[in-house]
């Protein structure tokens, strides 16, 4: 079932070492469940030091036996740390009183101590999903549709500040929503986008590429990296040239383990139409159309927008967002709505100093700014929450953001091929 979670996040405490081997063997042998420690000693579970304190355990299953009030006080204790984590016991047989009384006492579920491990791990998943839908109120038919969106940053010209929104849009979406969000470079053959985040990463997309064939999500979930946002980022490659080859099917099913975990994926791609970021245009679910207010980046974008149209990628998925809108000279705004014939989404100021000491400190803007430019970027996050919603320009006036680029189809559809030696030829020079 595709959905939107992330792992769920077991932590184990038992006064039972016997149960325990056992127990979190099979915890760390499930791929949808994250084991963050198994505790002997229950006091240890409240020590600060031996959970990072960022990180909030989904379950915690308590393994120590029968109605006490020693369980009550450690549960009630745990509930105060972590009021959101669902206490669960694994327990003897208990008559109906008793386990009422776990109930009342804040325990989630009493689960039979007689169980096969398998089926205790798949009941820990199974009350984290219902518990999450409960939250997030999605039911029947929607829980198997639920399933994260893939956002593809695009621009057809250097030096448009393209990385640069695509770091600070995932920070800005995590800020805003609160859910999982990841960060991936496609731009292999550029800066990497992991300077920007002051980032060191020990595993990369090559990692994938060298392993396509045993991709699953531990694999996935293994060459994530977190940065101290709360994203977690896909770095490229340390070397570009000398890759394996990217085999056709390569995003589409990255993706797929992307969607199952995080909300939103957002996505760096190069300048330059090549077989990487035509794979990830094609299983895009929106594409963010970048440009500066210059003659250049306008006629380039317009290019890259009838190469979308030529394989007949839908438009509506096609969104134009200007950069550094308030730019000295720049063309207005309303010449460019004419040239595009669609308002922009979003119309992001220009602030070259905070950005460019964003960039050289390495740490997101939207990590410590509050001015115009991180105003603007948050805004934009919020909008692409509202899919569908109208939502309204710098000037107030509110527009559809399904309207489409009226741009001309091609009599004779392009192949991807084609499109790439055309591209080649022309912006390759």
């Amino acid at each position: 079932m595709d959905n939107i979670l992330p792992k769920t996040r077991v932590l184990v405490i038992s006064e039972r070492p016997d149960m325990m081997p056992e127990l979190t063997k099979e915890i760390e042998h499930s791929p949808e469940i994250e084991l963050l420690g198994d505790i002997v000693h229950p006091e240890s579970a409240l020590n600060s030091r031996f959970i990072s304190p960022s990180v909030t355990p989904d379950v915690v299953v308590i393994t120590d036996g029968g109605v006490s009030e020693h369980l009550f006080n450690l549960v009630e204790k745990l509930l105060t740390k972590w009021p959101n984590t669902l206490i669960v016991t694994v327990a003897p047989p208990m008559d109906a009183e008793a386990i009422q009384q776990m109930l009342l006492n804040g325990v989630r579920a009493v689960l039979p101590m007689s169980w096969d491990r398998s089926k205790i791990v798949e009941s820990l998943r199974k009350l984290h999903l219902q518990e999450w839908y409960r939250i997030q109120g999605v039911t029947g038919q929607g829980r198997e549709k639920a399933r994260g969106k893939v956002i593809t940053i695009l621009g057809a010209k250097g030096g448009i500040g393209k990385t640069f929104l695509a770091v600070n849009l995932a920070v800005a979406l995590k800020k805003v929503s609160g859910k999982a969000i990841a960060l991936v470079d496609a731009d292999w053959g550029d800066v990497d986008l992991s300077l920007y985040m002051n980032l060191v990463s020990r595993y990369n997309v090559a990692d994938l590429l060298s392993h396509h064939e045993e991709m699953d999500d531990s694999l996935v979930s293994g060459v994530l990296t977190q940065h101290s946002s709360g994203v977690e980022v896909l770095t490229a490659p340390k070397k570009p040239f000398g890759l394996p080859e990217v085999p056709s099917d390569f995003f589409s099913r990255l993706f797929s383990f992307l969607r199952a975990r995080f909300s939103y994926i957002v996505v760096d791609t190069g300048t330059m139409i090549d077989e990487v970021t035509a794979r990830v245009i094609e299983n895009s679910d929106l594409i963010l159309m970048i440009v500066t207010p210059d003659v250049a980046s306008l006629q380039q974008a317009s290019s890259l927008l009838e190469t979308l149209h030529s394989w007949n990628f839908p438009e509506e998925k096609v969104r134009l967002l200007i950069n550094r809108a308030t730019y000295s000279g720049g063309i207005p705004e309303k010449e460019i709505e004419s040239f595009f014939g669609v308002k922009p989404l979003a119309m992001l100021p220009e602030e070259t100093d905070d950005a460019m000491i964003s960039v050289n400190k390495g740490i997101p803007l939207l990590q410590s700014d509050s001015g115009t430019l991180s105003k603007g970027i948050k805004k934009l996050a919020r909008a692409l929450m509202e899919e569908g919603s109208t939502i309204s320009n710098s000037s107030g006036i509110p527009f559809k953001t399904k309207k489409v680029l009226p741009l001309e189809r091609p009599k004779k559809k392009m192949g991807i091929g084609q499109v790439l030696w055309i591209f080649g030829h022309t912006f390759g020079r």
